[in-house]
């Protein structure tokens, strides 16, 4: 899942910044469409990591 939003986050970005020079509206959307996923990816990776670090908490025998 992340890497389908990794490519289509540089996808957007790319194909935005190509439009810019030819049709601007959708170019800026495009531009603003890859931060969003650049932003989707960002909160994927924090909820992931938060995921396991309740993991390793439950997992703790550092208190023999």
């Amino acid at each position: 899942m992340k890497m389908l939003l990794i490519t289509i986050a540089i996808a957007a970005q790319l194909l935005g910044y190509g439009l810019l020079f030819f049709h601007l509206t959708s170019g800026i959307a495009l531009i603003l469409s890859s931060y969003l996923f650049l932003i989707l990816i960002i909160c994927g990776l924090i909820l992931e990591r938060k995921k396991e670090m309740r993991e390793e908490d439950q997992h703790d025998y550092r208190d023999y």
